[in-house]
Parts: C-alpha cells; structure tokens; sequence
C-alpha cells in the first residue's frame, strides 16, 4: 500500500516520540515539492543518541518501513516504505538552524522523498 504525505509525516511523528521536548516539525526544504518530499526535525536540549536512532527505526518498521543497510549514529539510517525512501539521523544541531533552536543542543531529523508526479 502506498502511503500518503500525511501517513509519512505522522510515521514520523510516531517515530520521533520522546526526542526532544517540543516534538516534531515539519521544516520542509524544498518549497514546491511538499506533496512528494516530507523534511522534518525535533530539537533536543542534549544530542540524541545511537538508541533513540535505533528506536526510531523500530518504529517506523513496525508502521511497514523496511530498513535499507546498517545504523549507526554516524551514518544514519536508510529505510524504504512504497516509492518513499526516508533518511534519518541523530546529532549536534545543524549550523542553518542553529539561531532557531535556541538553547537546544540536538536534533533528530527525518526526511523522506515519494514519487514527485509532475503531469
């Protein structure tokens, strides 16, 4: 079954639980290509680390994403649900929003990019 933006925001959503204080945003990059690309993030007061990686992984399996390769803090996680393939990460905040996250240390970031139907 293929899954809608919306079903891929609240995968995310569901995901990113319990990481960071404020939940999740949807920060979409690309302005134009909101109904196939989904960016997302949840800042953290401390940097998130390889469990709630591996959590939010887990999760997303279990709402039918299937994991592409190996996780690890260090290179991300790669997963697969229909045309969507998703990338997510954990870390340090990103020095292009640093000035918005305020006192936040961390993110989790998760994007994912469908089938863009340009007819």
């Amino acid at each position: 079954m293929e899954k809608s933006r919306d079903q891929v925001v609240s995968d995310f959503r569901f995901a990113s639980e319990g990481i960071g204080e404020e939940g999740l945003r949807v920060v979409n990059a690309m302005p134009g290509n909101e109904e196939c690309q989904v960016d997302t993030m949840a800042l953290s007061p401390g940097v998130p680390d390889e469990a709630s990686l591996l959590l939010a992984v887990e999760r997303l399996q279990k709402r039918g994403w299937r994991r592409e390769g190996v996780v690890s803090k260090e290179e991300g996680a790669y997963l697969k649900a229909g045309t969507w393939a998703a990338m997510l990460g954990v870390g340090a905040v990103p020095e292009n929003v640093r000035a918005l996250a305020g006192s936040n240390k961390g993110a989790f970031v998760a994007s994912a990019l469908g089938k863009c139907d340009r007819s």
